[in-house]
């Protein structure tokens, strides 16, 4: 699960760190990089060939078709983000480096289907009600692993208080400044 958050958040850098506002898409560095003409494509590539290396190290290796896969997006990004402008846009549609995210996530969920339905004595071959509640058990559980980390609400603090003060309720140990 380490692995499949390292590159999704790399991922994410890539292909959706900014948002404009003047056509409602966002923008990563692989397309700001892309405007660069050869060096940019070039850096885009070995960021692109990194995170697939990365996505490679997962306990078990990943298998050749999907890493071929990997390479395969790679490739067409490199290959489009030549041709000058239609490159450009074409790099902020196509997001290969999401792509090779969703690509390791559909390999581990496959992982993981497997190594529960052998753990239960389930066979593989099953379609029905069970095989859709495992399925959507283990997305849960993954999700539960990938979710965004919400920020808890901000402490209100009543007028005339403050944190560090004497007056502080929450905190009646901290004393600083003057005493009452």
């Amino acid at each position: 699960m380490e692995k499949l958050r390292t590159v999704c958040k790399r991922a994410h850098h890539l292909d959706h760190q900014f948002h404009c506002c003047c056509f409602g898409a966002s923008l990563g560095w692989s397309a700001i990089l892309g405007l660069i003409p050869v060096i940019g494509d070039v850096l885009e590539l070995i960021l692109s060939v990194l995170l697939v290396w990365e996505a490679s190290r997962i306990y078990g290796g990943l298998p050749s078709n999907k890493r071929r896969l990997m390479y395969l997006y790679i490739a067409l990004d490199f290959l489009v983000g030549f041709i000058p402008v239609i490159g450009d846009f074409f790099d902020v549609g196509y997001r290969a480096n999401t792509r090779i995210a969703w690509v390791l996530n559909d390999h581990l969920m496959d992982k993981a289907i497997k190594r529960v339905r052998a753990e239960t004595g389930q066979p593989s071959g099953i379609n029905g009600e069970k095989d859709r509640d495992l399925e959507q058990g283990i997305v849960r559980h993954v999700e539960s692993f990938t979710a965004p980390m919400t920020v808890p609400p901000a402490r209100t603090i009543p007028p005339g208080r403050n944190l560090t003060g004497p007056h502080d309720p929450r905190n009646p140990y901290r004393m600083q400044g003057r005493r009452h």
